[in-house]
Formats: structure tokens, sequence, C-alpha cells
């Protein structure tokens, strides 16, 4: 257990109570990635729909998790999100699959909604917060649709330590995580995918 960050994150928590309603509180916003820097040219691979993110209500907001204690997980108020983390998460998970797989094309609007030959990626994040111990987690599903048909799912999580104290670190390490894991799903997509192409080649 590393308990300088213990007692840093927790003595920033119990600050951030005790100042929030003042007028002259700073607000520090953190971004995951450079999630702003999406840009609209989606690539010219074959199409891949990309559904928003979707997460519980306690976790989609501006708000940082962090679990304070074995049941007990606050919402920071001065150190917040540049935006909800839903359309961080979204935007930074088009990105990374752009980066990882050009050979495909994927956004929001690459397929009209519906199409029935389009491939159509859904994740559903389950975490996404700090812990009092020192490390992070993330955990989402995902799955791949075509139509009516299911082609492929699965689960991925990931827990990293901090490397040092304060929330600079703490999202640090959220992001390291949570790259990861889409590197790893962009293994999984890839398979998948290439599968369906060896089923459609097989049914022609």
């Amino acid at each position: 257990m590393r308990l300088p960050a213990i007692l840093s994150l927790t003595a920033a928590l119990a600050i951030t109570a005790g100042c929030s309603s003042g007028t002259d509180s700073i607000y520090h916003y953190y971004d995951l990635d450079g999630f702003t820097r999406q840009s609209e040219d989606a690539g010219s691979g074959k199409p891949v729909r990309i559904n928003n993110v979707t997460l519980p209500d306690y976790l989609d907001g501006q708000s940082i998790l962090f679990q304070t204690g074995p049941n007990e997980v606050t919402q920071t108020n001065r150190n917040r999100w540049i935006a909800s983390l839903g359309s961080i998460l979204s935007n930074s998970l088009v990105l990374r699959l752009r980066k990882n797989l050009p050979e495909y094309s994927f956004g929001e609007s690459i397929c009209i909604q519906g199409r029935d030959d389009c491939p159509v990626l859904q994740m559903n994040v389950r975490d996404f917060r700090g812990i009092y111990d020192g490390t992070v987690h993330t955990e989402f599903d995902w799955q791949i649709t075509r139509g009516r048909e299911l082609v492929c799912h699965g689960s991925i999580s990931r827990t990293e330590n901090q490397n040092g104290d304060g929330y600079d670190n703490l999202v640090e390490a959220l992001n390291r995580a949570w790259k990861t894991s889409l590197d790893d799903l962009s293994g999984n997509i890839r398979t998948c995918l290439g599968k369906l192409a060896q089923e459609d080649l097989k049914r022609k």
C-alpha cells in the first residue's frame, strides 16, 4: 500500500470539500490523451460504425471518481475532466482505433444507423477510477453486431500503479490503463472482423 498517495489524495479531497463554496476556488481540468484533437477524417478503409460509449450515471460526468476506502467512493469537485467522461472516452476510442487499425474507417456516422451490412461497435464502461491503494482501475464490455447478429463480444479490465501522488499522476495512470485496454481491444476487433470477412467470402 502506498501510504503517501493515500494521504495526499485524501487530504486533497478534504480540502476540496471544505473550499468548494468559496468564490476564489481554483478548478483544475484534465484531458485524456488530447481527445479534443479528433479529426473529422474517418479514413478510407472498410467502414465500422462506433456508437457512443455508455457509462453508469455516477461515472458519466466531469467529476473524477476516487475510491477513498473499501466501501466509499468520492466524486471530486475542483479536480474535473475537461468534458463529460462519456464524450472523452468516446472520442479517444475512435482516435485509438483509427491509429491501430488503419485498414478500417471508424466513426459515429460512418454507416447509416440500422444498415444491415455494416459492423457496429458498442462499448459499455463499467469502471474508471482511482483507488486509495495507489492504483487505478478501468473496465469495459464490448460487442460487435451486424444487423441483428451478435458477431463477437468480450470484457477487458486493467489495473495500473500510479507513479506518484496527486491528480496529475492519477490521470496519467488512468490514461495509461485506458490506452493499453484499447490496444487489447484493437487486436480483438482485427481478429473478429477478419473472421467476419472470411465468412462473407464463403457465402459468395
